[in-house]
């Protein structure tokens, strides 16, 4: 055979390529899901800023003996009661009743939810809102019916973890990247704000995508459970320490026990932790079941004690004093995802690192089309088709969302469906954005929306000021960190978007200046 030989690309050549490849075509999804993850961080405060008429408590003894109260009145016929504890950060009490689909009336829907006061034990008067859960939940399933939305976050997530991967093989001077910053080079400059950001936290970028692919890996992997299992999901649960096996209804009426002796005792056991959960079995039946589960704050570990207790007797059946290391490791893998463990700044450092990786995705969509429009490339539909996509997904959302805290703050507190209608403005801010971006003239669109942001962030403190008694004058003198936080944080999410619209006015300014002076 005669002839050279083809020369096999070398593994940091083909790496870059599977690092763009991957990073460019879930992009646009991966960016909107760190986003909205981070902000998860902040789930709670979200959900206290959206509710404003909610008042604080650190009593769960007597929260949790109001809830049982209002239980037994509004949980007749159900299989299961849930009571969500006050926390160091909620300032409410959560329930829900389950009832089996066979469980008259046949009308009711199998989940009935309420939300107590903590300070006074009477249902809430607060408006109807998702608040924080609607970042959290679209985060990881999109919001979408069944496992559809998870299946299709859990392949962006993958493609995420073989783009970290593939990058860290790609640059061979990372870290020496890591210093390094040269404004006002185009190519050069973005790619130098892609490795700072991709550097700057990047065992939180791994940490971050692992775990979030491990905790819904059974969505994603559903074949060693089903051959183990079948049908029987159920019992893969209790023996993964998730759940109990109730037994079946004795059909014979008794005296639920007092939650206070049971409270009691778990703080003892648990050296004084808070309950967090509290999950009731067979209410009112002889077979009843309590399960109390601690909470999450200060501890890696999600789940992580566990007390199950006869609901008549208050014989203390079960504990979680001693579980196995594959479970210990599913916990804690979980519990690092969730961040709930940290203090006030190791909540922030998870918030600032989520914010870099938010950067690190929307530096590389900016960085693909950049290196393609480099003087003498061809131009096509293509490359113009990203450029309209780009503006939209990284300027667009978060107009979309600052239009959903204005939505919380100008929709009738009675209106029907409150709650879904924030979630629909929210959408609906998104795909105007996407029609503005293709309609307007690509560097404009990028400065109009980031204008548009800054100034729907920059009014929320004073939207909120003019609409409830809960704005900075008054929540920073009581010490109201929930609300003032969320205030300052949405006025420095506006200046942010304020100083890139500056960024892009100047940069347009300079670049047609300098077009002035080559014709001239």
């Amino acid at each position: 055979m005669t002839g050279s030989p083809v020369k096999s690309a070398g593994l940091r050549q083909s790496m870059a390529v599977l690092h763009t490849w991957s990073g460019l075509v879930l992009g646009w999804l991966l960016f909107a899901v760190f986003v909205t993850g981070t902000m998860s961080y902040y789930r709670v405060e979200i959900s206290q800023w959206t509710r404003p008429e909610l008042q604080r408590t650190t009593d769960n003894d007597a929260a949790a003996v109001v809830a049982l109260r209002h239980l037994q009145e509004i949980g007749q016929g159900a299989s299961r009661w849930l009571i969500d504890l006050p926390g160091t950060r909620d300032a409410a009490t959560h329930l829900a009743v389950w009832r089996d689909r066979t469980a008259p009336p046949l009308d009711l829907p199998r989940f009935q939810r309420a939300t107590l006061e903590a300070a006074t034990g009477q249902p809430s008067q607060a408006r109807d809102t998702h608040g924080g859960d609607f970042f959290y939940y679209f985060h990881f399933d999109l919001l979408l019916p069944g496992a559809i939305g998870r299946i299709i976050v859990g392949i962006a997530a993958m493609a995420m973890l073989v783009s970290i991967l593939s990058g860290v093989i790609t640059h061979r001077r990372i870290f020496a990247d890591f210093f390094t910053f040269r404004p006002g080079k185009a190519q050069r400059s973005w790619l130098d704000a892609h490795n700072l950001t991709a550097v700057l936290a990047l065992p939180y970028h791994l940490m971050i995508t692992y775990t979030g692919l491990l905790t819904l890996m059974f969505v994603y992997l559903p074949f060693g459970l089903d051959a183990a299992y079948g049908s029987q999901r159920a019992a893969f649960q209790v023996e993964a320490s998730h759940g109990i096996v109730a037994p079946p209804a004795a059909n014979r009426a008794a005296p639920l026990l007092d939650l206070a002796p049971l409270l009691a005792q778990a703080r003892e056991r648990w050296q004084g932790e808070a309950v967090g959960r509290i999950n009731i079995y067979r209410p009112n039946d002889a077979h009843a079941r309590i399960e109390l589960i601690a909470a999450d704050d200060g501890h890696v570990s999600h789940y992580r004690g566990r007390l199950v207790f006869d609901g008549v007797s208050g014989a203390l059946l079960e504990t979680d004093d001693a579980v196995s290391w594959v479970v210990a490791t599913e916990r804690a893998m979980y519990g690092l995802h969730l961040g709930r463990f940290g203090g006030p700044l190791l909540r922030a450092l998870f918030f600032l690192s989520g914010v870099a990786g938010s950067a690190m995705v929307a530096t590389g969509l900016v960085l693909w089309l950049v290196s393609r429009r480099r003087k003498g490339a061809i131009q096509h539909a293509g490359h113009h088709l990203v450029g309209r996509l780009n503006i939209a997904a990284i300027a667009g959302l978060p107009v979309a969302i600052a239009m959903f805290f204005w939505a919380n703050r100008l929709l009738p507190v009675g209106l029907a469906e409150r709650a879904d209608a924030e979630g629909w403005c929210f959408f609906l801010g998104w795909a105007l954005m996407l029609l503005h971006a293709a309609l307007r003239p690509e560097s404009k669109a990028w400065r109009e929306q980031f204008a548009l942001a800054a100034v729907l962030f920059a009014l929320l403190p004073l939207l909120n000021g003019l609409t409830t008694d809960r704005h900075l004058l008054a929540s920073l003198p009581a010490g109201d960190w929930s609300m003032a936080g969320m205030d300052l944080g949405l006025l420095a999410t506006g200046l942010v978007c304020a100083g890139l619209a500056l960024y892009l006015q100047r940069r347009a300014a300079s670049r047609e200046l300098a077009n002035g002076s080559q014709l001239s």
